[in-house]
């Protein structure tokens, strides 16, 4: 998983840093031309779905009964439940079990597999279980109940003795012979496919040469087949022999590289795939591997993807998260007809890489509206990890040929070079012509914080802070400090603390570089002052602290890692280190940073070191960011997707980013200030818990003053910062002076400026 992650990081780097050589544009410009997207795009393999009310019931999984779907999960009280979907009339209603009737609230029941057997019905495996007030075990049974195909009890017997002690099973499947393949996990962390008869008695183990098995599945013809990780990396799927039980791996051109889940198959395919982009059908005769569903096209965030299953006739279940509560929505999806998709108009949207919120935004516009909808292109999803560098290249060659979207996504693009050339409208314009819009029921400051020339030419919906901190004892209480005031606070800090904790060379240049890049850089004139004296300052500064390798991290112990991290969560509690750099996406953050993290409201944020008069020294950075196309016939459109995103109903929806309305940051506020979880009260930092209250009124309205006090956005040139990275850190290695490396980064720089303008 490690190398997932960081393929991903590394991959979204490259993605901004190669999108900015697409500089040239053709086809587009302020007035003239052909009005509208010139962008192709796809809108293939689109459903539409209709939801089915589940009473926030939070849905596990499906498995087959017959003609007809069973569903296993928890109520809202957490107690297992278990439903009956009938395709034929689309009901869903609760499954009566037996057994599960015996459950009390000292004796929990749940049920914890479910398979199919040969005459339509189904076995229920149940796990039964007393705990003490630790939840310490005090007994453990497990028990299978047998029905039929209309659901009705056939027999039932205790199983207790077939399940080894501390061994959990899952993902229980039964293949055309009636023997029950299921994933067991053991207290000693081995894992295997155990195999049994229809007794539940244990007749075979198949292991798999695999790190992880996430999946064990019948396909269409009753074959077995299971999924995992790869002791060689990625993911692996093949057909388990039911004799030798081996697992020989199937080759499929056209298998996703990273997939969510498998699940049996319908009409011409054998098993489906499905992942956060769409649902794939798998044509073994054919050795295809084909997209199926499109998850944006049918409306839906595929990262929320619960479970599906195909039904007989070419449609689709679907559970998906529901991040308004903890459960799950239900949706039946059936394909689109030609004649519904051809009176429909798009609105064409262009990204590098999804982003959640965008796609959870798109999903909500296109739901609402019956013949328009966004329709995404997303270059990384057109190629595999391995081929990242093409989605890239793709991308710059329609932007640079004049194929444009309505709607660009501006991360990872360099935004000045495209808005130089008239690219983008100017949104200020659009909300002066729409009365209904008041600019004063928000953030303001935040939209000023993403103008360029005076014209906000880029949007958010929402956003977290970022800025730097310190105990108001030594490090005063201005707020907006100077580049200077910044670089004598670090040459002064008290005896036997650290400026920051553990930071090193690249990690200071970086924190101090994070705000201050308009002292350096004016990106409307393209130039910039990095042999200014100050900057030099800035590195000698930096290359006091640790070099990036002084700590070795691979080699360390397990103790000495949960005492180093210890160390520094605890450091400005313990006044072992001045500065932190704060991180704020919720309200109830500002509470945990002052009575969590420095234990006292005494704590000044004075922000990232900058030469500006306007603003504190805190920092927007925008969970994403749109421009419309000056060339977009959809503009009036447009704005309406952009108004509801901004519309105090939608932004009172979001977690865990800001609001720009300034009533749904006040909601959210108050929310957290009235809403007291006992839970809520305890911070961890280290292996110690600390009771450190409530939010107060207080607090967040400190929290309101400083998001209104914020004047900039983030600056996120990957090209600039590639450039100070590598200039500073010869001068780090002894290789060249700083002067030199400051006089090389000035050089470069306006080069690349200049290049861009």
């Amino acid at each position: 998983m490690v190398k997932m992650k960081k393929t991903t990081m590394q991959r979204t780097l490259a993605l901004m840093t190669a999108a900015l050589t697409a500089v040239t544009l053709t086809g587009c410009g302020k007035g003239g031309g052909q009005k509208g997207s010139t962008l192709e795009i796809s809108f293939d393999n689109s459903y539409s779905a209709q939801k089915i009310e589940t009473d926030n019931y939070d849905i596990g999984g499906f498995f087959s009964a017959g003609d007809k779907l069973v569903m296993i999960g928890f109520d809202q009280d957490y107690k297992s439940q278990t439903m009956l979907y009938d395709p034929a009339s689309s009901a869903l209603t609760p499954l009566e079990l037996e057994y599960a009737k015996q459950a009390t609230d000292e004796r929990m029941i749940d049920v914890m597999g479910i398979f199919a057997s040969k005459d339509g019905g189904i076995n229920v495996i149940y796990s039964d279980y007393t705990v003490d007030e630790n939840w310490e075990f005090l007994t453990q049974v497990y028990y299978m109940e047998s029905y039929d195909s209309s659901m009705k009890l056939t027999g039932g017997r205790d199983i207790t003795e077939h399940f080894p002690e501390n061994t959990y099973y899952y993902n229980l499947m039964a293949d055309s012979s009636g023997n029950v393949y299921a994933i067991a996990n053991d207290d000693e962390g081995m894992q295997y496919i155990s195999v049994r008869n229809s007794d539940f008695e244990e007749i075979g183990i198949a292991e798999l040469d695999v790190e992880w098995i996430d999946s064990v599945f019948c396909g269409k013809d009753g074959s077995v087949y299971a999924s995992g990780y790869s002791n060689m990396g990625g993911q692996i799927f093949g057909k388990i022999d039911p004799e030798s039980l081996l697992m020989e791996e199937v080759d499929v051109d056209g298998i996703p590289e990273y997939y969510n889940g498998v699940f049996a198959g319908s009409g011409d395919y054998d098993f489906y795939f499905y992942d956060s982009q769409s649902v794939s059908g798998v044509k073994l005769a054919d050795g295809i591997c084909e997209e199926v569903v499109n998850w944006i096209n049918s409306d839906f965030s595929g990262d929320y993807v619960n479970s599906v299953a195909a039904l007989p006739d070419g449609r689709f279940l679907t559970s998906m998260y529901n991040s308004e509560y903890d459960g799950s929505t239900l949706w039946l999806m059936e394909e689109r007809s030609p004649e519904e998709l051809e009176n429909m108009e798009i609105i064409s949207l262009a990204t590098l890489y999804s982003d959640t919120n965008l796609m959870d935004a798109v999903c909500e516009y296109n739901r609402a509206n019956d013949d328009i909808r966004i329709v995404v292109k997303d270059y990384s999803s057109e190629v595999t990890d391995e081929e990242w560098e093409a989605s890239i290249d793709n991308f710059s060659k329609d932007m640079t040929s004049g194929k444009v979207a309505d709607i660009i996504c501006t991360q990872g693009l360099n935004f000045e070079s495209y808005a130089n050339k008239g690219m983008f409208v100017d949104l200020y314009s659009l909300m002066e012509q729409d009365p209904e819009f008041k600019r004063e029921d928000y953030l303001e400051n935040f939209f000023k914080s993403l103008e360029y020339k005076d014209q906000l030419q880029r949007i958010s919906f929402s956003y977290y802070i970022e800025t730097i901190a310190g105990k108001t004892e030594y490090v005063g209480d201005k707020m907006g400090i100077t580049p200077q005031e910044f670089i004598d606070l670090l040459k002064n800090v008290p005896k036997d603390m650290d400026p920051f904790p553990n930071m090193t060379k690249s990690s200071a240049l970086y924190s101090m570089c994070m705000g201050n890049m308009g002292t350096f850089i004016d990106t409307v004139n393209a130039t910039c002052h990095f042999d200014d004296p100050q900057f030099i300052e800035f590195l000698e500064l930096c290359n006091t602290y640790p070099a990036d390798d002084s700590i070795d991290y691979d080699n360390m112990s397990e103790d000495d890692w949960t005492l180093y991290w210890q160390a520094e969560e605890m450091a400005f509690r313990n006044d072992t280190a001045l500065l932190k750099q704060v991180y704020i996406d919720a309200p109830r953050m500002m509470h945990t940073v002052l009575m969590g993290d420095f234990a006292t409201e005494d704590v000044t944020f004075i922000g990232f070191p900058t030469s500006s008069e306007e603003g504190n020294g805190g920092v927007f950075n925008p969970s994403f960011n749109i421009a419309v196309s000056s060339q977009s016939k959809y503009q009036e459109q447009i704005w309406e997707f952009i108004k509801y995103m901004l519309s105090e109903e939608y932004q009172k929806t979001l977690e865990w980013t800001f609001p720009v309305h300034k009533g749904a940051l006040r909601s959210m506020m108050d929310e957290t200030v009235n809403t007291k979880e006992e839970y809520d009260k305890y911070y961890y930092l280290g292996n110690e818990e600390f009771d450190i209250g409530y939010p107060t009124q207080e607090e967040m309205d400190r929290l309101m003053t400083y998001l209104e006090g914020i004047s900039q956005s983030a600056f996120y040139d990957v090209s600039v910062y590639e450039i100070i990275d590598e200039e500073a850190g010869m001068f780090f290695s002894g290789d060249q002076t700083a002067e030199q490396a400051a006089s090389m980064i000035q050089s470069r720089v306006s080069l690349y400026l200049s290049e861009q303008s």
